[in-house]
């Protein structure tokens, strides 16, 4: 049996081959469920799991109706410094993470989202799964934080009541210092049951106007361009649940 302490994690894109048969099936499964899709479009159309925080008021930066006036195109959303940082390095903090904990890690080689099975206007694009199934989520903030910030905890108990993980790792990287820490978190049942009412309304809100506005433009590939996602918009519009 190899001995725990010399033994070294390790970090690749996907799951496949001769490993695919070692993975759990959850891991396996979140995997095949991940669609390589129009992104930006699909990231207006879906509710996604980093949408949830500023929904139900936990964002101290993105108000639910200025969310609402971005998916609505009506205001373009914002892209800040911590967000393109966290892009920037986000496989070096993996590697590093996978290095240090000694875990076998499995990021997506495509960036896409994984809808949930029970309500079809909700998403989720993983930074990265453990073969066990746990699923990680990678920030690169300037400065360490004091426990997991209360902004992420929607979105990851969200991200895994989507992707049905038991358990998640929050990982902060600091980019300058070469250094990384992280913590886990259990997935919170009564959380979710608290919190969705007020994500359904806000998708139902979002779906209705949406549905106005293909109703009273028309469907035709001339007026395609007016609605992002106008396809996808008219399928969902009628079947949020």
């Amino acid at each position: 049996m190899e001995d725990e302490k010399s033994r070294s994690g390790s970090f690749e894109f996907g799951i496949g081959g001769d490993k695919f048969r070692d993975v759990s099936f959850i891991c396996r499964d979140i995997f095949n469920r991940l669609k390589e899709e129009d992104i930006e479009v699909k990231r207006r159309c879906l509710i996604t799991s980093t949408n949830i925080a500023k929904i139900i008021g936990h964002n101290p930066y993105v108000t639910r109706q200025e969310l609402l006036l971005a998916k609505l195109g009506n205001q373009v959303a914002r892209t800040t410094r911590d967000i393109t940082r966290g892009r920037d390095y986000e496989i070096e903090a993996l590697q590093l993470f996978a290095k240090l904990s000694k875990f076998d890690v499995r990021a997506p080689s495509f960036r896409g989202f994984v809808r949930s099975r029970k309500h079809n206007f909700l998403a989720t694009s993983p930074d990265a799964i453990l073969l066990d199934g746990t699923l990680v989520e990678v920030k690169v903030p300037l400065r360490f934080s004091r426990g997991i910030p209360a902004l992420y905890i929607p979105q990851m108990q969200f991200s895994m009541y989507i992707l049905q993980c038991r358990k998640s790792f929050y990982v902060e990287y600091n980019a300058e210092r070469k250094e990384i820490r992280w913590q886990s978190l259990d997935f919170d049942n009564k959380f979710i049951e608290k919190h969705f009412p007020a994500i359904q309304n806000f998708a139902s809100v979002v779906f209705s106007a949406y549905k106005d506005q293909i109703d009273e433009i028309g469907f035709s590939e001339e007026n395609l361009r007016f609605i992002p996602g106008k396809i996808f918009w008219k399928s969902l519009a009628s079947r949020v649940h």
